[in-house]
């Protein structure tokens, strides 16, 4: 079978992307999507995640991004194997959703995190 000039050009950038190294990150999508017509405004989101198997996320070294820039998160109901690696978690974080638009998001490696400290108050 003879293959057309321009189907072994796309075969061939199809593989390339599939061997790049931004295809191969370990990262979760996360998409919203707003289907009501109403616009939300820093709104509380919650999604739950699964990491696929063999994928090595580790929770204190995540970043969650938005447009390419990250944005505060937090997990809850974190699982993880015998290894620290993570096999899911909830995540939670505050995201814009104009009306009927689609927003993506990306959970992936990023730097080592530490709790910001909270101030303590005692209330009598």
């Amino acid at each position: 079978m003879n293959a057309s000039p321009r189907s072994a050009l796309v075969l061939l950038l199809a593989s390339l992307a599939a061997a790049s190294p931004a295809a191969a990150a370990d990262s979760i999508p996360i998409v919203l999507e707003e289907q009501l017509g109403c616009a939300w405004q820093s709104d509380l989101v919650h999604r739950p995640v699964t990491v696929p198997a063999g994928m090595k996320l580790t929770p204190g070294r995540l970043a969650l991004l938005l447009d390419d820039k990250e944005i505060p998160f937090q997990l809850d109901a974190i699982v993880t194997n015998q290894d620290g690696l993570l096999q899911g978690a909830d995540v939670w974080f505050r995201c814009d959703l104009p009306s009927n638009a689609t927003r993506r998001l990306e959970l992936r490696t990023g730097s080592p995190t530490k709790p910001s400290p909270a101030p303590l108050t005692r209330s009598q």
